[in-house]
């Protein structure tokens, strides 16, 4: 959220200015799988995979990083889903927390 009166924004990984832990060891020749961490959409190219975390896309193929990732994950689980169907809104608390209830521990 934008710290301007009356704008508000999405945060991604684009607004990252300063290297992650994942590219740091990434860089030292580490290994690095990422599944589910807030605030790593769009995913971007680390030495390994990563599946992009809230917030992001409902059924973007581009949650992955390679994109190919996803599809195998499909294949695998049957489905796959990194965000929340239901919005944050006021009346909607009890929904919105089912939801997540659903998205983390299923």
């Amino acid at each position: 959220v934008s710290l301007e009166k009356g704008k508000q924004e999405i945060v991604n990984s684009t607004k990252i200015h300063a290297e992650t832990i994942f590219e740091t060891l990434s860089k030292n020749g580490k290994k690095v799988y990422v599944l589910n961490v807030p605030v790593t959409y769009p995913p971007f190219p680390i030495n390994g995979s990563m599946i992009s975390g809230y917030p992001c896309p409902y059924d973007d193929h581009k949650i992955a990083y390679p994109e190919e990732l996803l599809k195998e994950l499909k294949v695998t689980l049957g489905k796959y889903r990194a965000n929340i169907r239901i919005p944050m809104e006021r009346g909607k608390e009890e929904a919105c927390f089912d939801d997540l209830k659903d998205l983390f521990l299923t």
